[in-house]
């Protein structure tokens, strides 16, 4: 397993390097490597930016995740390669093992998976590799119409709006990008539905005219 030492020894940085992209003591910076601080979601995004490499690619081999942190977090992060598994109905006990989970405070919900987002069908609101936090709705009779959802179907996947159809048995999905055309699925398609509940972004806002 490569430690997030090891990837930093392997780019030529050394820890005074790192520490001040991260802007932090060496000692507190130390601590990260060494697993006694837990690696936040904000810095892990800077030195996924820093070091070139995706955020999965720091994660996967930072350290073991221990109990404690299992039993404390309220997010779990699913990498691109393990998405289908957990949009197709699978619990969160048997999803790949390279699931992380981890606590993000400012998140009261339990239970919350974040995973990665591309397209730019909702661009302004969300922009292509934006992470978005999202949690499974249970019933199609809880949805909140209007709000953003991740969509599973026999088709895919989309981030939507999801607003009332004409027809009881459809949805009608929306893109905040007008330059995307709403459609109808057919609800029996759907394989599952996830409330977007937040978003963490690298990108910042548009500019103003």
């Amino acid at each position: 397993m490569i430690y997030l030492k090891e990837i930093r020894k392997n780019l030529g940085y050394s820890q005074k390097e790192v520490a001040a992209e991260l802007d932090i003591s060496i000692g507190t910076y130390s601590k990260i490597e060494r697993g006694e601080i837990q690696l936040s979601v904000d810095r892990l995004l800077q030195l996924s930016v820093f070091f070139n490499l995706p955020p999965e690619e720091i994660i996967y081999h930072n350290k073991t995740t221990t109990s404690f942190e299992k039993r404390n977090s309220n997010v779990t992060f699913i990498p691109v390669s393990a998405q289908a598994g957990l949009l197709s109905g699978f619990s969160s006990e048997n999803i790949s093992e390279q699931a992380i989970p981890f606590s993000l405070p400012v998140f009261y919900e339990k239970d919350l998976f974040m995973i990665s987002l591309e397209g730019e069908s909702m661009y302004p609101t969300f922009c292509s590799g934006d992470y978005i936090l999202v949690q499974k709705n249970e019933s199609i009779y809880d949805i909140k119409w209007g709000e953003p959802y991740l969509v599973a179907s026999e088709n895919g996947q989309v981030v939507k709006r999801i607003c009332k159809a004409e027809d009881e048995s459809k949805l009608l999905l929306r893109s905040d990008n007008e330059l995307y055309d709403s459609y109808e699925i057919e609800i029996a398609k759907i394989i599952s539905l996830w409330e977007v509940k937040g978003v963490l972004s690298k990108n910042l806002a548009p500019k103003r005219s």
